[in-house]
């Protein structure tokens, strides 16, 4: 120690007594989703009308501040649908078990479908504008020509507008109900793996945390119980499997004509 210079006393910080929550804390989402879903559906409803009302100047050659203010209202309309639809998924999985956000999720999914379905009609008349009038459109479109481009890419395998609805709405009673009924089944399934000398029982979302551990073997084990557990229920997890591939390739080979299943799925990457 240097002359002049005392010894000071090591500080001792108290243990912190804050706990961390096992829930997500989804509030920066929506504002009272669940009591005031009306108001929040109402809100986009009023939007959707606005959008609607704008139909009869949907030309090619419309200026490009109108396109503009168009497109921004869309952008609105699908950022509050987002939230509310993330929030209702997040929390169902919070507990696939609790009815009480299934069935808000099954009911936001299906006013979500309704009101997007009115706004079909944009997409359908962007994909038919031409390239020259599109590219003048988009070039004042600033972050949402991304947007728009990727619309025009769907335009060869694109059905009719009530065949889109009718899409949209067998969407939510079949591929995504095949979805949430996997959920509901495989998160009330147990596992057990050993974590530091002590053997857990988990759920299926508590065992996937191990997939992504840094460790192999852990990811290794994490997989290999996951697998033991779903082979005793082979039959059903199967059958919902068949079922979503079915639909899969019914709907974007069968219907929308690409040229295989994988081919719908590299243009939704792209």
């Amino acid at each position: 120690m240097e002359i002049g210079m005392t010894a000071r006393r090591p500080v001792r910080r108290k243990p912190s007594t804050q706990s961390i929550s096992d829930r997500w804390n989804l509030t920066h989402l929506v504002k009272n989703p669940v009591k005031d879903l009306e108001r929040h559906l109402a809100t986009l409803d009023t939007q959707v009308v606005q959008v609607e009302s704008a139909r009869p100047r949907l030309q090619a050659t419309m200026v490009e501040s109108d396109f503009r203010s168009i497109l921004t209202l869309t952008e609105l309309i699908t950022d509050g649908s987002h939230r509310l639809g993330a929030f209702a998924y997040m929390w169902f999985s919070e507990n696939t078990k609790d009815a009480q956000s299934r069935s808000f999720k099954s009911h936001v999914e299906e006013r979500l479908t309704a009101l997007n379905n009115r706004l079909l009609f944009f997409d359908l008349w962007w994909q038919g504008v031409d390239d020259r009038n599109a590219e003048r459109l988009m070039a004042d479109a600033g972050d949402l020509r991304y947007h728009l481009e990727t619309i025009r890419r769907y335009q060869p395998h694109t059905l009719s507008e009530p065949e889109e609805k009718i899409i949209n709405i067998k969407n939510v009673t079949g591929r995504s109900a095949v979805h949430t009924l996997y959920d509901v089944v495989t998160n009330g399934l147990t596992f057990k793996i050993k974590d530091g000398g002590t053997v857990r029982t988990l759920n299926r979302e508590g065992l996937m945390t191990y997939v992504r551990s840094p460790k192999s073997a852990v990811r290794q084990a994490a997989y290999q119980e996951l697998y033991r557990v779903f082979t005793g229920q082979r039959d059903l997890i199967g059958e919902m499997y068949r079922t979503l591939v079915t639909d899969w390739k019914s709907e974007n080979v069968g219907l929308r004509r690409f040229s295989s299943p994988l081919a719908a799925r590299n243009l939704e990457n792209d």
